[in-house]
């Protein structure tokens, strides 16, 4: 981000790296083994070749991201100082939405191994916690997600 010249936000934190190390690690393996493993056979495993069948990836991708926003919906708003619908929109809408894509593809350029796709779902729900943000990263990963729907041309249905 320096050397595009822009911010990063960073978390306010004392603890010193070997425990910040220690701390994604842990919330890494959470993820894997807590929600990763949990989500992805449902909605990679079962409901997204099941949609492949009919429709094209990036299709699928959209209609497997209805429930999956939806899913998390009792989450934002059923914890303690909940979140307003702006966080509910820009995370279970936008984001989502781009990480559907991204876990098609993921999934498909795989051969179907779920194991690659929990991996990406744990990696990017532990990302918010222990790296820097920066307001250009959306953006990076919407240019990301059009060059994958582009290269792959997922707009149309597989053949065989």
């Amino acid at each position: 981000m320096h050397a595009l010249g822009k911010p990063l936000v960073l978390q306010q934190t004392s603890i010193s790296v070997g425990p910040w190390i220690a701390y994604g690690t842990l919330m890494f393996f959470r993820g894997l083994f807590f929600t990763a493993y949990f989500e992805e056979p449902g909605w990679r495993g079962y409901l997204l070749p099941c949609l492949q069948r009919k429709f094209s990836p990036l299709v699928a991708s959209l209609i497997v991201w209805v429930p999956w926003a939806l899913w998390h919906a009792p989450l934002d708003y059923g914890r303690p100082g909940g979140r307003n619908l702006m966080f509910y929109l820009q995370t279970r809408v936008l984001s989502l939405i781009l990480m559907s894509i991204v876990l098609t593809w993921l999934y498909n350029r795989s051969g179907g191994n779920l194991l690659t796709v929990a991996i990406f779902h744990a990696g990017m729900d532990t990302f918010p916690f222990v790296l820097p943000y920066s307001p250009i990263s959306l953006p990076l990963v919407v240019v990301w997600v059009l060059y994958v729907i582009v290269a792959d041309k997922m707009w149309r249905r597989p053949s065989g």
